[in-house]
């Protein structure tokens, strides 16, 4: 498993977890795929949770590629959220998390030691 930290992170930490992504996932198809949802995921955490500290665990099994994105920025629930805006809201945000849930297989989400776990599985 690859594990990647960040300290006070910002966008431009995202470069060093899609090198980690296209060092680890092996088939084109799905590095695409799971690049698209992480970078969602990061982004948001980096803009919006005030996180100091995210760690990002990668790992490819036969058939599956998970993602566990841990931050301890503000509690956030991203399975939880819901966006059903109509197409001229879509620049006020909040879609981001509607297109990682259709590409994902599986997402899970706890909140423990004042830190969110989201862990994402997707479909190799």
């Amino acid at each position: 498993m690859e594990e990647l930290y960040f300290n006070k992170p910002t966008i431009k930490d995202f470069e060093r977890l899609k090198d980690a992504l296209g060092k680890t996932i092996s088939d084109e198809r799905a590095f695409r795929k799971v690049l698209l949802a992480c970078e969602e995921i990061f982004v948001n955490i980096a803009s919006y949770s005030g996180a100091q500290n995210v760690k990002v665990g990668i790992e490819e099994d036969v058939g599956h590629i998970t993602v566990t994105f841990s931050d301890d920025g503000l509690p956030f629930d991203p399975t939880e959220h819901c966006s059903s805006k109509e197409f001229s809201e879509l620049d006020t945000g909040g879609m981001g998390i509607s297109i990682v849930r259709d590409i994902a297989e599986k997402m899970q989400y706890k909140r423990e030691n004042e830190k969110n776990i989201l862990k994402i599985i997707f479909r190799g």
